[in-house]
């Protein structure tokens, strides 16, 4: 009875645990919608975030590189849920004067992502209250 116990513990142990941090280290990209399903977020009025790169480091440090920004900064999970504090923004849209923001380390995450199954996903309304969504999906 004991050996079974044991046996079924373990089992649910390594079923149902959630994986570590270190399971989500490794390089996400932004993946081109279809054309389908731009028609669809178009007429649904809702936007699609594309060309952006994020690199999660084992020692809880990303990059994320967008059309024109890189932002740097640590990285945490908790439940379902992944968190960016960006601690330097860098401008890209300046080549010639790369202009580069220190963040108050006090800032709340400037992004929150919901994990999925090799993916990220984030929806974000803009002021104008259409919603953007970007789904980053695992390179590496």
């Amino acid at each position: 009875m004991k050996k079974t116990f044991m046996f079924c513990l373990i089992f649910y142990l390594l079923t149902f645990c959630k994986s570590s941090n270190v399971d989500l280290v490794g390089e996400y990209k932004s993946k081109k919608s279809s054309l389908m399903n731009k028609l669809k977020r178009t007429l649904d009025g809702e936007g699609w975030l594309v060309g952006s790169e994020l690199i999660l480091n084992i020692d809880s440090t990303f990059t994320k590189n967008t059309c024109d920004l890189i932002l740097k900064g640590n990285w945490s999970v908790k439940n379902d849920s992944l968190y960016l504090k960006t601690l330097k923004k860098i401008d890209k849209k300046d080549t010639t004067l790369q202009v580069t923001y220190q963040v108050a380390k006090n800032t709340k995450a400037s992004y929150v992502y919901y994990v999925g199954n090799d993916f990220f996903l984030r929806k974000n309304k803009s002021t104008s209250g259409k919603i953007f969504t970007e789904k980053l999906i695992r390179i590496k």
